[in-house]
């Protein structure tokens, strides 16, 4: 794609958690900037935040990170078609 026809996305995020990320995107094969943009274009296709976003109540945050790794990287494994699917138009 050419670059005039490309936007630049920017965003600050703590050092630990894109550290994190890029293990995970290391262990399944993608680039960070690769793993966005399959994400993005889910969201585009699917036109909803291909996850459940819920609020929970919960008074240990470090606890809340861990339990959010886990299932992220449980669920990127168990839903094999994801990545298939974010790619699909229509």
């Amino acid at each position: 794609m050419p670059k005039s026809n490309q936007k630049q996305l920017s965003l600050r995020i703590p050092a630990n958690l894109y550290d994190d990320f890029q293990n995970v995107c290391d262990d399944i094969g993608l680039t960070a900037t690769s793993a966005l943009i399959v994400y993005i274009k889910a969201v585009v296709n699917r036109r909803k935040i291909p996850f459940e976003l819920s609020a929970e109540k919960v008074s240990n945050i470090q606890q809340i990170d861990s339990n959010n790794k886990a299932n992220a990287t449980q669920e990127l494994s168990d839903n094999k078609d994801f990545f298939d699917n974010a790619f699909k138009i229509g």
